[in-house]
């Protein structure tokens, strides 16, 4: 019942070590790359979180100021949007 096993030659043995080198090799760029990515994912998110809390933040903490130091022209309030006493007038124009 015990098989024998044959002995591996000298060119073989070579082939073997060769191929396992290079998928040693493979498992190495693999795993390289693979931490790159992660990394960049979390450079990523962290940018993102940056961009938006500086996108949303910014302007609620500038608008007093850029609305203290501009000067209201004919009761248009800031971006030219009417204000609610323009509304009601446009709404109910004989009161």
């Amino acid at each position: 019942m015990s098989e024998s096993v044959p002995p591996v030659t000298r060119d073989e043995f070579d082939a073997l070590h060769t191929d396992a080198a290079a998928a040693l090799d493979l498992a190495r760029e693999n795993n390289r790359m693979l931490h790159a990515m992660r990394f960049w994912g979390r450079v990523a998110f962290v940018a993102k979180v940056i961009i938006w809390t500086f996108v949303l933040v910014v302007p609620v903490v500038l608008y007093p100021f850029i609305v203290s130091h501009l000067p209201v022209t004919s009761g248009t309030p800031l971006f030219g949007l009417p204000s609610s006493a323009q509304i009601q007038k446009a709404l109910h124009p004989g009161q």
